[in-house]
């Protein structure tokens, strides 16, 4: 039995160490909590927002809801987990052995590559665009029309070679 079972807590507890209580299926509200760990409470399934909980060890929860403040997780080997919180913020993350979620170290970094290849295209995608214009029957039409840049150049040139 557990704290939480025996009921030996109150809303100003801020560590609760539940592991291996099978007892145990629910976390009540306590708003001042910060560290939780149930490794092994095969009863929990489901946590409550809590909104000063840092740091968080699980075995059998299916999802994990958004905690604002969470640094620390610890999901090994939860099998039932399909859905994590947002993980960017979190300093140590660890959720080996777990079959539906897959972490990839590379994440981060494939993301800054992907942002920077985006970057590269719109910025050249209009360099591309005319280029291809300038090779083009109407680029070549309307620069050497009469009106324009190259016609007036042209009769320009034409009238310096006719004057010597």
């Amino acid at each position: 039995m557990c704290i939480i079972c025996e009921g030996k807590y109150n809303e100003n507890t801020t560590f609760i160490n539940c592991s291996k209580c099978i007892n145990l299926t629910e976390i009540p509200m306590l708003p001042k909590l910060t560290t939780l760990q149930c490794e092994y409470c095969i009863g929990l399934t489901e946590i409550p927002m809590l909104p000063k909980l840092i740091t968080l060890d699980c075995i059998n929860l299916k999802e994990i809801s958004d905690l604002p403040k969470l640094l620390q997780l610890d999901c090994g080997y939860c099998t039932s987990l399909t859905k994590i919180c947002d993980t960017s913020r979190i300093n140590h993350y660890f959720n080996g052995g777990s079959t539906w979620i897959r972490y990839d170290d590379s994440f981060n970094s494939n993301m800054r590559k992907l942002i920077y290849l985006q970057s590269f295209c719109r910025n050249n995608l209009r360099y591309w665009r005319f280029k291809r214009w300038l090779r083009s029957k109407e680029f070549a039409e309307w620069f050497y029309s009469p009106n324009q840049w190259g016609g007036k150049a042209c009769k320009l040139q034409i009238k310096k070679s006719l004057e010597f």
